[in-house]
């Protein structure tokens, strides 16, 4: 191509001769040859830009990798730290400014292609989902540890506690279902029907044993009027108020809130209401009640109402429950929530037939309905045996499901050899509370939350918050006390700045007033009007009658010469029947002479 161009041909001879199109053959004519990166040239030198490769790598690699937004405030702290002159160029290849923008960041990206973006969680999490057979082995060697330590040999003392969501508004209004109609319908329709506002949804939570026992249920529905756990229902013309519970299992529990949701303060009354079930149930035995990481579940009050019925609580390593928990299996919760969503439109049909809503009782009736036909003891037993844990078999779970979000596949692994392994190294782990992000932490390991140690760490973080929170509240006093001095402040101002002008404004029509007065009084006049008004007056003073109305000009002479006595505010003030210093008075009449005077 060097020569075709040295022996200066044309564009066309030089497509014809090298094969290529008329456009790249003008292209290589115009740059002589060398192939130009398009566009303008990157702000960053080629060194610079290695050494931002670099510093993405290590910071990935020491597990603090940066984010787009991080990475381009990085570049911007670089080109702070460079010369005046470097700073201005940026600006002006910026667009104003020293912070390259999402443009650059693109370009940055093809420039590097060995860089690549990866969606990544925290670092605790991601050791939990790449060490999953690690994690499934402290798991059953917690267990057996407990088991061991707690007497655990017979079926009922084992439980396992899992809370799931009814969307009942949600499945009867946006859900789909089939109907049987002919074949000349074009588009099938179904009408929903009026659904009542405590029907919307409920949270129920549900408590197993492998021994077939289903504890009383704990169910949150929905409702404004929070903890009011009854309806009313009207009845031949008479209303009557019906208990939620009355439509679940013998010693059930309900309550209400909006939204349906299991809470801090849902959990206590949890843990209040299961210790009153297991108070009475083989009293002389220790029991172990399972329960996810959830933060709901990491309250010491709650705890400590467990512990006092001889319930220890032992929590499942985090992200790990469709695994590990006999709820969370096909047997259990996959059967209920099918089962629920059919109860649910068999009895909204009924209403709409009926002509009645489908309200929060209907709703109850069908939770019980699905729960009693789901928790049978044979689907009991059948989830713990599923998922190991009574009788306790790690062997139980799937290597398939071990390589899921791994980074490297699980190929074969013996988890009962890694049981037996953990068990002597994990049992001081397994009481050792780990504080992440001010909440105890389970990732990657269970934990016995109602060891001593533990809960001691949950009271200190909860006498952390309640801290915090009144250290918020006490702020938030001192500024609402701050804005309300404040606020008296600005109205003082704007009073004071009121009152001022209006005297301002009084000063000066007073002064105006006076001014005026005096003008007129030291004016000149002719001898001839003098001499009128003496000749006037003296008439006036042997004619006027008691409450003629006097000339106003008069008037204002007398108003003028008061002022100049006693002051500015008399001549504003004069009402009623006040005698003054001339020897004059008003009266309703008008102007007249006093006594003295006649």
């Amino acid at each position: 191509m060097l020569e075709l161009l040295a022996a200066g041909m044309t564009v066309t001879q030089i497509a014809d001769a090298a094969g290529v199109t008329r456009g790249v053959a003008r292209y290589l004519k115009r740059t002589g040859g060398q192939a130009i990166r398009p566009g303008r040239s990157p702000f960053f030198t080629e060194e610079e830009e290695e050494l931002l490769f670099q510093f993405l790598r290590v910071r990935a690699l020491i597990g603090r990798g940066l984010t787009r937004d991080a990475f381009l405030v990085h570049c911007q702290e670089y080109i702070l730290s460079l010369s005046s002159g470097r700073q201005d160029d940026a600006k002006r290849y910026f667009g104003g400014t020293t912070k390259p923008g999402r443009a650059f960041f693109r370009l940055f990206m093809r420039r590097w292609p060995r860089l690549k973006q990866y969606r990544v969680g925290m670092l605790e999490q991601a050791r939990a989902e790449n060490s999953r057979p690690e994690v499934l082995a402290k798991w059953y060697a917690g267990l057996d540890l407990c088991y061991r330590d707690l007497g655990i040999k017979q079926g009922r003392q084992l439980f396992n506690m899992d809370e799931t969501h009814v969307r009942s508004r949600d499945l009867l209004t946006g859900g789909r279902t089939s109907i049987v109609a002919t074949d000349d319908i074009d588009k099938p329709e179904v009408v929903a029907p009026s659904i009542g506002s405590a029907a919307s949804g409920c949270t129920a939570a549900f408590t197993v044993s492998p021994g077939g026992v289903a504890a009383p249920y704990l169910c949150v529905a929905d409702g404004a009027s929070s903890g009011h756990a009854y309806v009313s229902v009207a009845e031949n013309g008479h209303s009557r108020f019906v208990p939620l519970t009355a439509r679940l299992n013998e010693g059930a529990r309900t309550t209400r809130r909006r939204p349906p949701g299991f809470e801090k303060d849902i959990f206590d009354m949890y843990a209040a209401h299961f210790s009153a079930f297991a108070a009475g149930y083989f009293l002389q035995e220790n029991k172990v009640l399972s329960v996810d990481g959830a933060k709901v579940h990491l309250l010491a009050p709650g705890l400590l109402t467990l512990l006092k019925a001889e319930m220890s609580v032992i929590a499942e390593p985090s992200k790990l429950s469709h695994l590990i928990q006999a709820l969370e299996t096909p047997t259990l919760f996959w059967r209920f929530q099918p089962a629920s969503s059919r109860c649910i439109r068999e009895r909204a049909s009924d209403c709409m037939e009926a002509g009645q809503r489908f309200n929060v009782l209907d709703l109850l009736d069908c939770i019980s309905k699905a729960a009693g036909d789901t928790f049978t003891p044979t689907n009991i037993a059948s989830a713990f045996r599923r998922v190991g844990m009574r009788p306790l078999d790690p062997t139980g779970v799937p290597v398939g499901v071990l390589s899921k979000g791994a980074a490297r596949p699980v190929v074969d692994v013996d988890l009962a050899f890694l049981k037996e392994r953990l068990i002597s190294v994990f049992r001081k782990e397994l009481t050792v509370p780990v504080v992440a992000n001010g909440t105890l932490s389970t990732a990657g390991r269970p934990v016995v939350l109602t060891a001593p140690e533990v809960l001691g760490a949950l009271q200190s973080l909860d006498e952390e918050k309640r801290g915090k929170a009144a250290a918020q509240q006490a702020t938030r006093q001192r500024r609402a006390k701050r804005s309300t001095e404040l606020q008296a402040e600005r109205e003082a101002k704007k009073a004071a700045a009121e009152k001022a002008t209006a005297r301002a404004a009084w000063l000066t029509m007073c002064g105006e007033g006076v001014e005026v007065d005096r003008s007129w009084k030291l004016a000149p006049r002719s001898s001839r009007k003098r001499e009128s008004r003496r000749r006037a007056a003296q008439q006036r003073r042997r004619l006027q009658a008691p409450g003629r109305p006097l000339p106003t000009r008069e008037a204002r002479l007398i108003a003028s010469l008061d002022a100049e006595a006693v002051g500015l505010q008399r001549l504003w003030g004069l009402r009623g029947s006040v005698a003054n210093s001339s020897g004059w008075r008003h009266s309703d009449e008008g102007w007249g002479a006093t006594d003295a005077v006649r």
